[in-house]
């Protein structure tokens, strides 16, 4: 799946287009193992691959903070229609009583739960986004003991975790 991301600055319009992993499956857990049997592959993959997750968090912050905004404005309609119920009631329309018609406003549970839902998943995120973070940290710790020689004759063409690596064909015979 692609998206194009309008960034707009002062006096320019960049258009970002980004990939993401499409609607595949993401296996986590292999996705954040270092392969040592195609370190290579690893190293030069997973910038593009936590980049895919980075903008996949980006876009679950902001549906959560749209989503906040929406229950807060809920709840502020809430507030208002229950004070109005109370008062027409006869009651007294305290700030403790409001609240407690709120949260037993069975709208009000549904969008609440939602929201919790919503942040769980957000929360898985962030989780992925910070074992990502550790692997690229990793990776970056192993790629600096490594040195082009060591993959002369490995085929530097291919698709690693979702992402395509195309190379010339003796690239490193070419430099010498």
């Amino acid at each position: 799946m692609e998206d194009k991301v309008l960034i707009n600055l002062r006096n320019r319009t960049l258009v970002l287009d980004i990939k993401d992993f499409g609607k595949g499956d993401i296996q986590v857990e292999e996705l954040l193992q270092v392969d040592y049997a195609n370190i290579l592959g690893d190293i030069i993959t997973f910038p593009v691959i936590f980049n895919r997750i980075t903008n996949i968090k980006a876009e679950m912050d902001n549906y959560l903070r749209e989503e906040a905004f929406d229950l807060k404005a809920f709840e502020a309609q809430l507030y208002e229609e229950h004070k109005k119920r109370l008062v027409g009631a006869g009651e007294k329309a305290t700030e403790a009583a409001v609240d407690m018609a709120i949260k037993r406003d069975p709208n009000y549970k549904v969008k609440q739960f939602a929201f919790m839902k919503l942040q769980r998943q957000a929360d898985v995120l962030d989780g992925l986004y910070w074992s990502a973070k550790m692997k690229g940290k990793m990776l970056e710790s192993i790629s600096t003991k490594i040195k082009p020689e060591d993959f002369e004759k490995e085929i530097l063409v291919d698709t690693i975790n979702s992402v395509k690596i195309t190379a010339q064909k003796n690239h490193f015979e070419q430099k010498r």
